[in-house]
């Protein structure tokens, strides 16, 4: 066999071979994308049911979250109406002349049972204070300690009056008249701030119940008479 007989041989056996190689190095290539290409997808599906696993884990503790906090913050507000009312309306000398001659007693009652709602309010408060904004948490601390300072003194200086010697021997509608004056100048001298810090607590606890702080809407006009 001539020499370049034997490399043109050599040459297409070469080829040959590079084809086969070629051929089963695709074919085994092509089988190690399939079982990647498999094992991507089980895990993908893995992935994909574990995420909605933990999606809804998450929802349903984020609606508990917000169930929790509406409760609380209705809470609250119920206890600081209470608390308005008993102070506001509650304590004056006519409403305490109706239960019993001695009004002084009867004022110091209803202003004890306010401190004591304004201490349960506090430990509403501190108790759930995970759930409030540190805002909210700070406008009605404040409030609470405006009121109760409210309360201690407007209380005080009605029991000055219930220890004095000559107390008693006064007219009842005297003595209704100097709790009424007591109550109120305390209140005109609290009320103020204590309206303007309220505003901010409705304010924000709107935001949360998801109620609508203000429309833009006016009222509607009336009719004019005659026009109904």
């Amino acid at each position: 066999m001539k020499f370049i007989e034997i490399i043109i041989i050599t040459i297409i056996s070469s080829g040959i071979v590079s084809g086969i190689l070629a051929y089963v190095g695709k074919r085994f290539l092509g089988q190690l994308l399939a079982k990647e290409l498999d094992r991507l997808q089980l895990e993908l599906e893995f992935f994909r049911t574990s995420l909605n696993k933990e999606f809804q884990a998450f929802s349903t503790e984020s609606l508990q979250v917000y169930q929790r906090r509406t409760t609380v913050v209705l809470e609250i507000h119920d206890q600081m109406c209470e608390i308005e009312e008993i102070v506001i309306w509650k304590s004056g000398g006519v409403d305490t002349a109706l239960v019993n001659t001695f009004p002084e007693n009867r004022a110091i009652e209803v202003l004890n049972k306010a401190w004591e709602d304004i201490a349960k309010l506090n430990r509403i408060l501190n108790y759930n204070s995970f759930f409030l904004d540190v805002k909210i948490y700070e406008y009605i601390h404040e409030w609470s300690k405006m009121m109760m300072a409210l309360v201690s003194e407007t209380g005080n200086e009605i029991e000055a009056i219930r220890q004095g010697e000559n107390n008693i021997s006064q007219p009842l509608p005297q003595r209704q008249q100097l709790i009424k004056n007591i109550r109120d100048k305390y209140l005109e001298s609290y009320i103020p701030q204590l309206g303007a810090i309220r505003k901010e607590i409705e304010t924000e606890f709107r935001k949360i119940l998801g109620l609508h702080l203000d429309s833009g809407v006016s009222p509607p006009t009336p009719p004019a008479p005659g026009r109904q």
